[in-house]
C-alpha cells in the first residue's frame, strides 16, 4: 500500500467515524419525541 492509498483509508475512517460519533448523542431514541421540533408552535 502506497503512502497515498493509506492517507486515503485514514481519511474515509474518520469521515465514517465522524458519522457515528454524530449519531451517538441519539442512540436508542425512538419514538414521537426524537423527530420533535423544540421551536414548533
Amino acid at each position: 500500500m502506497s503512502q497515498n492509498e493509506s492517507s486515503d483509508a485514514e481519511q474515509v475512517k474518520q469521515q465514517v467515524s465522524g458519522i457515528f460519533d454524530g449519531a451517538a448523542p441519539t442512540y436508542g431514541q425512538v419514538g414521537p419525541q426524537f423527530f420533535l421540533i423544540s421551536d414548533a408552535v
